[in-house]
């Protein structure tokens, strides 16, 4: 794994989160000319319930929240923190396919088993804690070591190490 390490800015441990514009314009040439990563684990999926409010947490803490709307998905990642996250269907048709027609029950819900086909372009962050407006437009923290992602070159996201290490593996260099 590439670690890329940025030097520290005066945004750093500012009060008010930076905008995911400030984010792109800061470190999205880095993440688009880094390696491409797939993701190599299973995830359950279940439609989301609109207002359903999901916390994301990974090994290390809170890592953000989101407000389901209308049509959106819960994503569980298959890792030690089982965190889960919010999607769109558009996001989950162009990243997921469902690899099984079982339901697994969990926390009251029916859960479908899924596998993602979409990549990411990532780079190990090195500095200060940085927070910024996720693409959902949630605070978000990046932390020493974390890794920093897009899947389009247009919005960028953390996602913690460990995490990202129990789910994703090199898909090619650039």
């Amino acid at each position: 794994m590439k670690i890329i390490k940025i030097s520290k800015t005066d945004e750093d441990q500012k009060d008010t989160a930076l905008t995911q514009v400030e984010m792109r314009d800061k470190f999205i040439d880095r993440i688009m000319e880094s390696p491409i990563y797939k993701k190599n684990a299973t995830s359950l999926v279940r439609k989301a319930e609109p207002g359903e409010k999901i916390i994301t947490n990974t090994s290390d803490g809170k890592e953000t929240e989101n407000v389901a709307k209308e049509g959106d998905f819960v994503v569980q990642n298959n890792t030690k923190a089982k965190e889960q996250y919010i999607i769109s269907s558009k996001k989950l048709s162009q990243r997921y396919i469902k690899i099984s027609d079982d339901t697994e029950k969990s926390d009251g819900f029916q859960w479908e088993k899924y596998k993602a086909i979409g990549q990411v372009n990532a780079i190990q962050y090195r500095g200060s804690n940085i927070k910024f407006k996720a693409p959902w437009e949630e605070d978000m923290t990046l932390k020493n070591g974390d890794m920093l992602a897009s899947t389009d070159g247009k919005e960028v996201y953390r996602i913690a190490l460990s995490e990202f290490k129990q789910t994703y593996c090199k898909a090619k260099d650039k």
